[in-house]
């Protein structure tokens, strides 16, 4: 039975039901109401271009911060902040002591508040809205905040979460070898899990980087949900290394990719706040850092290691030097030429049209071209060109493992040679290659990225490859 109690809210100028009769309805049904004009903008977050010129990308950030901070208080019945934090016309129609009676009683209710997540901005006609995920013992509250421009709020509502909205969860247990410590990264507050080993104290630790597209932290992938970093972490641990690893950005927030995106926006600045997060965590802060790149991760290795001195040293695993754009045109060259159904005219005009792509994006460097190639914004492209992998790689003399899979149909032998070429005679780089394994380094079925829909873990050899550098044995 609903509790009646005074509502936790003060409501807009546009979602005023509430304003006439403040006290009448219980606290679940008023803020269910009182969202209910703003519900499109919670179930689809807009664009950045949609978004009024003083509410950029940094005052977002920094709103989700705040709002972040204010939850976690608020989900402990401490309500002080928030209500500093209302503007004067807000304040006026509630007291702090009705607003901490609200979530007193939400915590009666719904438990102990374990984590804030899923931190997001959307419009309701002109005005913000910040909204959190409070995910406590017993039940899901969403919490929406309406900020004006000097970060005050106009309002402040929680209500159950809808069984339809996406709720965040905890990530699975990395493995029987690892001890989970569960993080939040940086101003978007990703989900991370920092792995220490079971049965020792950690020796080293290592951000796992993944690759291309909206990875989760384990990169699941393919219809068996293989897990190809989440095995690392489990097997790194069972050798004392520690590692973190964090879900993308795009994952967590798949509307936040805005047109001009570029690579800082899909994983180096998570990265850069990851790296920070091992710095000043007492777990990791005192131990050799390692960072562990998977196909573009790989690809951006050289420049992770170049912008992070710190780094002990660096592990690809199917990296490349050489161009994205060039990958992708082999890549498809070699599924058009297996192409039954085409002729020889049609296979060859699709191939050069597909490296003609690849020179236009190769030399494209205006970052705001209307131009789209592979599916992807000049913006991206430009950004990735900018990086030139293969000289920064040759300026760094730190330690290096490149690792290739023999059977790997998206990055080829020809991209496990771009790093031999470029690193020729340094002494601190070691290759290995292991013939049966695929670009997931699980053994091969010989199906091409068909292998990704039957159930494989990463092969031993390889974990024992990484362990090897990261703390070579003493024997």
């Amino acid at each position: 039975m609903a509790r009646r109690i005074r509502p936790l809210l003060v409501p807009l100028a546009a979602a005023c039901l509430l304003v006439s009769s403040p006290y009448a309805v219980p606290a679940q049904a008023a803020a269910t109401q009182s969202i209910a004009a703003a519900k499109p903008c919670l179930d689809t977050p807009v664009l950045a271009h949609t978004y009024p010129t003083w509410l950029d990308r940094p005052h977002r950030e920094r709103l989700c911060a705040l709002t972040l901070r204010i939850s976690a208080d608020l989900g402990r019945g401490d309500t002080h902040l928030a209500y500093a934090q209302l503007t004067p016309e807000a304040a006026a129609h509630t007291s702090e002591k009705d607003l901490t009676a609200s979530f007193h009683s939400v915590i009666a209710q719904a438990g102990p508040l374990h984590d804030v997540s899923g931190l997001r901005v959307s419009m309701s006609g002109a005005n913000p809205m910040v909204h959190a995920t409070m995910r406590y013992a017993r039940a899901t509250w969403i919490l929406t905040v309406t900020p004006n421009q000097q970060d005050r709020y106009n309002g402040i509502w929680t209500r159950p979460a809808n069984a339809a909205e996406p709720i965040p969860l905890p990530p699975a247990r990395t493995g029987p070898h690892a001890v989970d410590h569960p993080r939040r990264i940086g101003p978007y507050r990703l989900r991370a899990t920092l792995a220490t080993p079971l049965r020792q104290p950690a020796r080293a630790v290592a951000l796992i980087v993944p690759g291309s597209g909206p990875h989760d932290l384990d990169c699941t992938v393919g219809a068996a949900h293989n897990k190809p970093l989440r095995d690392i972490a489990d097997g790194l641990a069972a050798q004392g290394i520690a590692t973190l690893r964090v879900d993308k950005r795009f994952s967590t927030y798949p509307d936040s990719a805005l047109p001009t995106h570029t690579i800082r926006d899909e994983i180096l600045d998570d990265v850069n706040d990851a790296l920070t997060q091992l710095q000043n965590d007492p777990q990791t802060r005192r131990l050799p850092t390692y960072v562990i790149g998977h196909s573009l991760g790989g690809m951006l290795l050289p420049t992770i290691m170049a912008t992070h001195p710190q780094l002990t040293g660096g592990i690809s695993l199917a990296g490349s030097l050489r161009s994205l754009w060039d990958i992708i045109a082999d890549q498809i060259t070699a599924v058009v030429e297996a192409d039954p159904t085409l002729t020889p005219s049609q296979r060859a005009a699709k191939i050069a049209a597909t490296r003609a792509d690849a020179a236009t994006a190769n030399s494209l460097d205006d970052p705001t071209a209307t131009t789209k190639l592979f599916g992807t914004q000049a913006s991206y492209i430009v950004s990735l060109n900018r990086l030139h992998p293969a000289a920064t790689a040759a300026t760094i003399n730190r330690p290096l493992l490149i690792t290739q899979g023999g059977k790997d149909v998206q990055v080829s032998r020809k991209d496990f040679a771009s790093w031999k070429d470029a690193l020729a005679r340094k002494p601190h780089v070691t290759y290995r290659e292991f013939p049966q394994l695929n670009h997931l380094f699980m053994t091969s079925r010989g199906l091409g990225v068909g292998d990704y829909d039957h159930p494989g873990t990463v092969h031993p050899d390889v974990i024992r490859a990484l362990s090897d550098f990261i703390h070579p044995s003493d024997s």
